[in-house]
């Protein structure tokens, strides 16, 4: 955004998403981080709006070009006695991501884990304040925030990588950061739930099929699950690849949640959400997996499918927001056998 004299560009640094404050001549001013875990936004140069999963919404005024900040609105809303600790997650190719453990201060650990990821379409994930954070913190669980490579976190050399080589990136980052909360002992295999909304939600579809054995409960969330059927109705196109040449609709099938579905295989307690009028990702993709789950599982865990009135904005349930986020959010605690924290 153009701001008098000066251009304020946001940037994403470590996960993390800041400004870069250049003078019209390009010169750089100032590199203005959040002064906590999370996202500092312009929101109208040199008002700053920062997102953090510790507290809601803070405003602070930047002084000038240097970048030194000055509070102006406290936030309304703010996590008692927890804590956001940011860890470098070791993952193939020598690299490392990033990710964000809330969780409350003194919690002895191994704890109830709950994972949020994205990783697709370039899409910057973001730290910040989300109810179900909250409460599931709260409650005595950890809240993890996953910077997996395919979304864009790490710029889009990193993104246009993992579209080529999904399976190696963003699916085995999320593998790698659970070994690595088991190896600190935050948590372990059996008290792990992830939980993802559109991409995030195929994302899910594709860990609850190829690893259940890593997960007590998944919630997925407006989820794409058939990737073949989808790429055939919609067509080519860059991040979900095509079916164009000799051996490409094998390696849509080895992503696509329906199609790696074995019979007999012990799955994880599933809660599979959709909206009754999602133009971006249909109902019919929730309902064919919830079906396929329902009749291949070997446990006697519940799969359940939750159609509701909406759109794609059904998403939000993620977040635990409103009635849909109540019952998503109850959903995970119950599989991992948490009560809610009462005030």
């Amino acid at each position: 955004m153009s701001a008098g004299h000066r251009l304020v560009l946001s940037i994403v640094s470590e996960g993390q998403l800041g400004l870069r404050v250049h003078s019209w001549g390009g010169t750089l001013t100032a590199r203005i981080t959040p002064p906590s875990p999370g996202a500092l936004i312009a929101e109208g140069w040199p008002v700053l709006r920062q997102e953090s999963p510790l507290f809601s919404t803070v405003l602070w005024r930047a002084s000038g070009g240097s970048g030194s900040l000055r509070p102006l609105a406290e936030a309304e809303l703010r996590m008692q006695d927890c804590i956001c600790e940011r860890h470098q997650v070791p993952v193939s190719s020598g690299e490392r991501i990033w990710i964000e453990v809330v969780r409350r201060a003194g919690d002895r650990a191994p704890q109830p884990t709950l994972l949020y990821a994205y990783g697709f379409m370039n899409h910057v994930l973001t730290a910040g304040w989300m109810p179900a954070v909250s409460a599931f913190s709260a409650a005595g669980g950890a809240s993890v925030f996953l910077h997996l490579r395919g979304g864009g976190e790490y710029g889009p050399e990193s993104w246009h990588h993992a579209q080529a080589n999904r399976r190696e990136t963003t699916v085995e980052d999320v593998f790698a950061v659970i070994r690595h909360l088991v190896q600190l002992g935050i948590s372990d295999p059996d008290r792990i739930a992830f939980s993802g909304g559109s991409a995030g939600g195929l994302l899910a579809g594709i860990l609850l099929t190829e690893r259940p054995d890593l997960f007590r409960v998944v919630a997925a969330i407006a989820p794409l699950t058939d990737y073949v059927r989808f790429v055939e109705l919609q067509g080519p196109t860059q991040e979900f690849g095509a079916l164009a040449r000799e051996g490409e609709r094998e390696e849509l099938e080895s992503l696509s949640p329906y199609h790696l579905v074995r019979d007999g295989r012990r799955y994880p307690a599933v809660l599979i959400g959709c909206g009754d009028r999602d133009a971006n990702c249909p109902p019919w993709h929730a309902r064919k997996l919830a079906a396929r789950l329902r009749e291949a599982n070997g446990a006697a865990t519940p799969i359940v499918l939750r159609v509701w009135q909406g759109g794609h904005e059904v998403c939000d349930a993620v977040a635990g927001i409103g009635e849909r986020g109540t019952e998503c959010l109850a959903f995970l605690m119950d599989g991992l056998g948490m009560s809610a924290a009462l005030p």
